[in-house]
């Protein structure tokens, strides 16, 4: 399954996939273990971002005026690197709704590629810890950051590394078998995850963790 997968991060005007816009798009393509290509694009918004996602990214409208990319051209180059790989993201529910919002609206049609959610795998393979956002995952397995968290690319980066370490256990790749296209959602309304947003295609499936 994870002989071909493509890492992806997105940086966003909010919250909402409906009415928001995706600002940032990165993501690194990996065929049998090695990089297969790249892509790392500001995407022009209608959509003013919030001050709560220029806080935590620092894209402020002027930016993505300046040196962005009209939104259909930026999907267009991401589904291409994409092609038919899996989709490899942090919380990747919130990736995945975000792309199916904006492919069907940009594009006219459905996100469809499968998916692998690591922050879902890092629930299961290291259950009990008090946080599962990537920094903190990062900082509990003494991975190195390059570059600032909340932005795409070094989000990316960090994802990877994360993965590769999960990958070093010989039961992950049946795990990740299991769990994919699966997002996490908590047990009794306690637990790890986020309420999974709006906006999901119809293979998504919930696992309660």
């Amino acid at each position: 399954m994870l002989s071909d997968f493509t890492v992806v991060d997105l940086e966003t005007t909010g919250l909402d996939p409906f009415t928001g816009r995706i600002t940032e798009i990165a993501a690194r393509r990996y065929r049998n273990g090695k990089l297969a290509g790249a892509l790392a694009v500001l995407v022009k918004s209608d959509v003013a971002p919030e001050p709560d996602a220029v806080k935590l990214n620092g894209l402020t409208a002027d930016t993505l005026d300046r040196h962005g990319l009209p939104e259909a051209e930026c999907l267009s180059k991401l589904m291409l690197l994409l092609g038919s790989s899996v989709l490899v993201a942090h919380n990747a529910a919130f990736e995945v709704s975000w792309l199916h919002q904006a492919s069907q609206r940009a594009l006219g049609v459905d996100f469809t590629n499968s998916f692998l959610c690591t922050k879902t795998l890092a629930v299961e393979l290291t259950p009990g810890l008090r946080s599962y956002a990537l920094g903190k995952l990062t900082e509990h397995y003494g991975i190195q950051w390059t570059g600032a968290a909340h932005r795409a690319m070094p989000d990316v980066v960090a994802t990877k590394a994360l993965l590769d370490l999960f990958l070093t256990r010989p039961d992950v790749p049946a795990v990740c078998e299991r769990l994919l296209n699966c997002c996490g959602a908590n047990r009794a309304g306690q637990g790890a995850h986020y309420p999974l947003p709006a906006g999901l295609p119809d293979y998504v499936k919930e696992v309660k963790q």
